[in-house]
């Protein structure tokens, strides 16, 4: 890769020029599904409309690191990057840390299906949560948007939820907007669609989530519920709250000590 000072015509364009360019060549949605998350290695969903994304990549990253530098970062922050894990038991390849800490628009669809191994199930139940959902919790980054699908072929699996997501739904602060969606496996749902089950695990979700995440908005299309949490502006709001709390203690403790002062 040729690291010199780039040259020529397209570098004497401005900055926003070029990263319109780099947007029409490389933002899209990538589906991830293989060892390495590479603009040349992505699957994307954009492919129908824009088949030689792939080429693009190919050439922009290769031109100079300074070209590399800026691709790139369109590339995480413009871009969508999927997930999708069919069973919850079924082993999900990693992201390389570097790649899943600069990208800011996340989805992660979990097809959840009844198993009556249930309890045999949690080894695999953590690896799979480890290699997607853990990666983006906490404030390590603050990123745009998560969005989380559950699609559950039984209302049986709200003890998987409560047990293995909830505590770590918590630790999605570091994002503006988060959206779940719970519903049913449509063509394998046992029993009974009743949308009334799936807002009673959402109401669940709601309540345990409240601390960290905030409140949280609740709609509905068809049989499926949707939360919606605004982490990052519930934590600037609860941290304000606390900030001024703490500066009202700090005066009555100033304001007593001037007394006791003035009194001796």
């Amino acid at each position: 890769m040729d690291n010199s000072r780039p040259r020529g015509t397209f570098f004497s364009l401005p900055q926003e020029i070029r990263d319109e360019i780099y947007r029409y060549l490389v933002k899209g949605r990538y589906l991830f599904d293989c060892p390495s998350i590479h603009p040349n290695t992505m699957m994307t969903q954009n492919r129908v409309s824009r088949p030689s994304t792939k080429n693009s990549w190919s050439a922009l990253i290769h031109v100079s690191k300074a070209t590399y530098d800026e691709v790139t970062s369109i590339f995480y922050s413009g871009s969508v990057f999927r997930y999708c894990i069919y069973r919850i038991y079924e082993f999900t390849t990693s992201p390389p840390a570097p790649a899943s800490e600069r990208m800011m628009k996340i989805e992660l669809d979990f097809y959840i299906l009844h198993h009556h191994e249930y309890r045999s199930r949690c080894l695999e139940i953590e690896h799979n949560l480890k290699a997607t959902l853990d990666k983006f919790t906490g404030l390590s980054r603050l990123r745009n948007t998560m969005a989380i699908r559950f699609k559950l072929e039984s209302l049986e699996i709200h003890e998987m939820l409560a047990d293995y997501f909830f505590g770590r739904l918590k630790a999605l602060v570091g994002f503006r907007t988060v959206v779940i969606e719970i519903g049913p496996l449509i063509g394998f749902s046992r029993g009974k669609l009743d949308r009334g089950g799936y807002d009673r695990i959402a109401q669940a979700m709601k309540e345990e989530m409240a601390a960290t995440m905030g409140s949280a908005s609740m709609s509905h299309i068809g049989l499926n519920t949707y939360l919606e949490f605004h982490p990052l502006e519930h934590m600037r709001a609860n941290v304000g709250a606390q900030v001024e709390r703490l500066q009202i203690e700090m005066d009555r403790l100033s304001s007593g000590a001037d007394r006791l002062e003035e009194g001796s």
